[in-house]
């Protein structure tokens, strides 16, 4: 059996979720960004439009995880 200090001490920890969502935003914004400027620097047209889907994507996804974090 646990001291009752170490049960008490594992049982008021409150894991709050939507870290992986913040940081998969985060990931996605970097991952679209990097792809875009690399889709920009071979064609001639400059195509930003996947920088602006992978960016709004992300910060969608992000403040989702944020909100989901301190409403769970």
């Amino acid at each position: 059996m646990e001291p009752l200090f170490h049960r008490n001490a594992h049982s008021a920890v409150r894991h709050h979720g939507g870290g992986g969502l913040i940081l998969g935003g985060i990931g996605v914004m970097i991952l679209f960004g990097a792809f875009a400027v690399m889709l920009a620097s071979q064609s001639h047209t400059q195509d930003w439009v996947p920088l602006l889907i992978g960016v709004s994507l992300g910060f969608s996804t992000m403040m989702f995880g944020i909100v989901y974090h301190f409403t769970h």
